[in-house]
């Protein structure tokens, strides 16, 4: 529990736990906000193309391609064939067990940069170390 009534109406806070905008050991809940939408947002619009990487690779395990039932993917066309294919849902198919494993490892990520830089050089403003 991070406060307690103080009898009085007012909360009071026990040492060592989470404040307002801070997280445990000095991480900023910004820092990991804005982690977790950045990635998100860059992860689903770059997607597409993970999704006709992890297609190219996985082709030789296809049976329909292995049979010559279907032709195999080449890159060129992999846009332009996914899509008559499968519609436009087919180029993000997959997208969501993706986001869970990957935005949470890039938010924390992105958090723990931020907390170790501030406990490293805690005399940066911006970015910029300043000289005394």
């Amino acid at each position: 529990m991070a406060s307690e009534d103080a009898g009085d109406g007012t909360a009071a806070t026990s040492p060592g736990m989470a404040v307002g905008s801070q997280l445990a050991g000095g991480m900023s809940m910004a820092s990991l906000m804005a982690g977790l939408l950045t990635s998100a947002l860059y992860t689903s619009a770059t997607y597409p193309v993970h999704r006709v990487k992890v297609l190219l690779q996985t082709q030789d395990a296809n049976p329909a391609i292995l049979s010559g039932k279907v032709k195999r993917y080449a890159f060129a066309q992999s846009f332009s064939r996914l899509l008559k294919e499968q519609g436009p849902a087919g180029l993000w198919r997959g997208n969501t067990p993706y986001l869970l494993r990957h935005v949470p490892s890039v938010a924390l990520s992105f958090t723990f940069k931020d907390a170790l830089r501030d406990a490293l050089l805690p005399s940066t403003v911006g970015g910029l170390l300043f000289e005394g």
